[in-house]
């Protein structure tokens, strides 16, 4: 008689970093043009701020808010990625969870199997084998 025997196995557990929550400050824009550079620099001067500016064109500006929207769907595909691997881990550790437990029932109806032959002194009360060597 050929014994196979299949051992439970233990899910990988899925360790995830948290996630710091992103918090971002306000931005003031001053839109500066030649007629209010001077009322500009002077509101600057008066809130203490070091009067100079970095500034892009309007078609710089235009880039950057498409950079910051691939930037914002980029995160979101990585969010979703996240999700779906946090899905399969789920799913496979339910799988591995069903698996170990049938193989579990599988194990104590062989041993109540082998406990019944041994008892009978060998042979299978259903008469099985018999049936098979002699066909008539």
């Amino acid at each position: 008689m050929i014994h196979i025997k299949a051992e439970p196995i233990d899910p990988v557990p899925l360790i995830l970093p948290k996630v710091d929550r992103l918090e971002l400050e306000n931005t003031k824009f001053y839109v500066i043009t030649e007629k209010n550079w001077e009322k500009v620099f002077a509101e600057l001067v008066k809130k203490k701020y070091d009067p100079v500016i970095f500034g892009v064109t309007d078609d710089g500006y235009q880039i950057l808010s498409v950079n910051n929207a691939k930037v914002l769907q980029m995160v979101m595909q990585q969010k979703a990625v996240i999700e779906a691997y946090e899905q399969y881990y789920e799913r496979t550790k339910d799988a591995i969870k069903q698996n170990n437990e049938s193989l579990a029932e599988q194990n104590e109806t062989a041993a109540a199997q082998q406990e019944n032959t041994d008892s009978e002194g060998g042979i299978i009360p259903n008469g099985k084998i018999l049936k098979r060597l002699f066909t008539w």
